[in-house]
């Protein structure tokens, strides 16, 4: 009985440590399974953590490099900027100067341009438009370019201006004073001989001060006029009753007076009291309202 006994005894103790034992596992087990989505949950941190701070360093980086980047085209853009002024320069120095050696050689058809430009303006650049603005620096386009004409009072102009032309004479004439054009529209061809004329006359340097290559000029446009009162012209018409006059109402009918004492520098000619532009009425209005003295301070072009 007491062998019996012990057998007994001692299976039920294999059998607990073995229900213990399957206890354990099952725990250990349900352990492992809870902790799996915790690990899980902490690798995923680890990694996206990683990943931040690898994307910080990348970020930094490109930051840093364009930072770096943006100093060296901001430090780098005024020299582009000043290259391309002079290569702009250059291109219509040189054809200045081939229209300077036709002009000079009698030629009264424009040269044909392939490489070099003589305007560079993005705006005031269309020659049949009544705010194209021709200057030393931007010729027409074509630079034999010839616009529609009428004639008025001896003034021949482009037809909208010389409509404009009218009234403002008779006005004028209306109020007491007599004016007239001593010279308007003026072609290609025309332009070669006025500005041979004053070559031979003062040479080239006075000349360029005040006389327009050929395809330069506001005359070739057909909206400026020379003007003058009887016994009076080109600086005398200055120091007239007739000039006060055109200050004072030239705007009510579209015109401006073009180029203003002192502004040399801007426009490239001499004080010229005579030579009168037609902008338009509203233009004109706008420009005397401003203050401005010359078209490219107006427009903001040059």
């Amino acid at each position: 009985m007491a062998v019996l006994h012990y057998i007994h005894m001692r299976d039920s103790i294999r059998r607990q440590q073995i229900e213990s034992g399957k206890t354990s596992a099952r725990r250990r087990a349900r352990i492992v399974l809870w902790s799996l989505p915790v690990l899980a949950a902490l690798g995923l941190g680890v990694w996206l953590y990683g990943v931040n701070r690898h994307v910080d360093t990348v970020i930094a980086a490109t930051e840093e490099r364009t930072s770096q980047a943006t100093i060296a085209f901001d430090e780098l853009l005024p020299t582009l900027v000043q290259r391309r002024i002079d290569r702009e320069n250059a291109e219509n120095e040189a054809v200045r100067e081939l229209v300077y050696q036709r002009t000079l050689d009698g030629y009264t058809t424009p040269p044909t341009l392939t490489n070099s430009r003589c305007n560079y303006l993005t705006s005031h650049d269309d020659p049949s438009a009544i705010d194209v603005l021709v200057s030393k620096k931007n010729c027409l386009i074509p630079l034999g370019y010839e616009p529609t004409t009428k004639t008025v009072y001896g003034a021949t102009l482009q037809t909208e201006a010389a409509d404009a032309y009218k009234q403002m004479i008779d006005a004028a004439t209306a109020d007491g004073y007599s004016i007239a054009a001593t010279s308007s529209y003026r072609s290609y061809a025309s332009q070669v001989s006025t500005y041979r004329y004053w070559l031979n006359y003062s040479g080239r340097e006075e000349a360029d001060a005040y006389s327009a290559y050929p395809g330069y000029s506001e005359h070739q446009t057909g909206l400026a006029a020379d003007l003058g009162t009887p016994g009076c012209a080109l600086g005398c018409f200055g120091r007239s009753a007739a000039y006060t006059w055109m200050n004072e109402n030239a705007y009510k009918y579209g015109f401006i007076e073009r180029y203003s004492d002192g502004e040399e520098a801007v426009t490239g000619y001499s004080y010229e009291p005579w030579h009168w532009r037609y902008v338009g009425i509203d233009t004109a209005t706008e420009y005397r309202k401003s203050g401005a003295t010359t078209l490219e301070e107006f427009w903001g072009t040059s």
